[in-house]
Order: structure tokens, then C-alpha cells, then sequence
């Protein structure tokens, strides 16, 4: 399924949804993780957790925040400004934002791109936790071949083009072959 301007894709069929429709509905179904975290700088990380209830119209959802916040290990941090996070911290932050309305499907943009190395091994464990437990499909793009190694399915991109031939699936995935094909490919 993918919705696209104010066509829904499905099962090779296109049906046309309003705007006014698609664009709740996406807010709903989409969790997105930036690689630069876009947090809201006056608002606490509770707060920036808070906004897709707020943005829809939801004025109290407490519970849902507090048990994301808790879930990346944030809750102590919950009252604390985007500049009073360390970038890992703001990364948890964003991925609890993601992740509050428990999405079908999580896009993720270089969610280890602005941490340091343990604390991107961190994240991507923590991710595929989560994905584990509610069920959630995710669509990763990442440089790093360690984090592409936990997908079930690698598809690689060069000059803005899929490389289908260099696609990895099921046991082929591993960080050593994501390398190699990486390399094979010139990027």
C-alpha cells in the first residue's frame, strides 16, 4: 500500500482519497525518524513526543507519551529542551515521536547518522525491538552496512537508481556482504 498525492496504491489497484483524508491518515499510519532529529527547540522532549496527539487534535494522551518516553529509556530527561540532550538523547527523543502512535510503518533517515557508534548499535537494537513488538514494518535508509544488516531485505541505490541486481534477501543479508556490494557497486 502507498499513498501517494490523493491516490491510495493497493494490491495493484488506485484509489483516489481527498487530501483532507490522505493527509490525516498518513500522520496516523507513518512514523518518521530524521537523521537531524527535528525536535521543536522551546518544547521539552515530553512536549515533542506530544505534538502528533496535539497536531490531530488529541489534547491529553499522558500515558501514550509517558510509556514512549519510558520505552527509549528517556523518561528522566521528559521535562529537559532539545539543547539539553546529548544527540543520542535527541535521537531517542524523535524515535519515541515516531513511534507514540504505534504506526504500521516507520521511515527512517540515517537514524544512527548523528550518534556515535555504541549509541547508533543502541538504537538500531532498540528499533528492532520495538518493530518486534508492535508489529511495524520500517523502511531504513542508511549508509552503514551494520545497520542494513539487521533488514530482511537490502535494496541498494546509486546515481538516484535502484540496483536491482544487487539486491540482498534472508541469509544473504550480513554487514560483510551489504560491504561487498557496496563496494562492487562504486559507491
Amino acid at each position: 500500500m502507498r499513498i501517494q498525492q490523493s491516490r491510495l496504491h493497493a494490491h495493484n489497484v488506485v484509489h483516489r482519497i481527498r487530501p483532507d483524508i490522505a493527509i490525516p491518515s498518513r500522520r496516523r499510519r507513518i512514523g518518521i525518524v530524521y537523521q537531524f532529529f527535528n525536535l521543536v527547540s522551546n518544547l521539552t522532549a515530553r512536549e515533542n513526543v506530544l505534538l502528533p496527539f496535539l497536531i490531530d487534535g488529541v489534547k491529553d494522551a499522558p500515558g501514550e507519551v509517558d510509556r514512549a518516553l519510558e520505552r527509549v529509556g528517556m523518561s528522566k530527561r521528559a521535562e529537559h529542551l532539545p539543547a539539553q540532550l546529548s544527540g543520542g538523547e535527541m535521537q531517542l527523543v524523535s524515535i519515541a515521536r515516531a513511534l507514540v502512535r504505534k504506526p504500521p510503518l516507520l521511515l527512517a533517515d540515517e537514524p544512527t547518522g548523528n550518534v556515535n557508534v555504541a549509541t547508533g548499535r543502541k538504537i538500531m537494537a532498540l528499533l528492532a525491538e520495538i518493530l518486534k513488538e508492535t508489529g511495524s514494518a520500517m523502511l531504513l535508509v542508511t549508509h552503514n552496512p551494520e545497520d542494513a544488516a539487521r533488514a530482511d531485505r537490502v535494496v541498494f541505490m546509486k546515481d538516484g537508481a535502484f540496483c536491482e541486481e544487487a539486491t540482498l534477501r534472508g541469509a544473504e543479508v550480513s554487514s560483510a556482504n551489504v560491504h561487498d556490494r557496496l563496494k562492487a557497486l562504486g559507491i
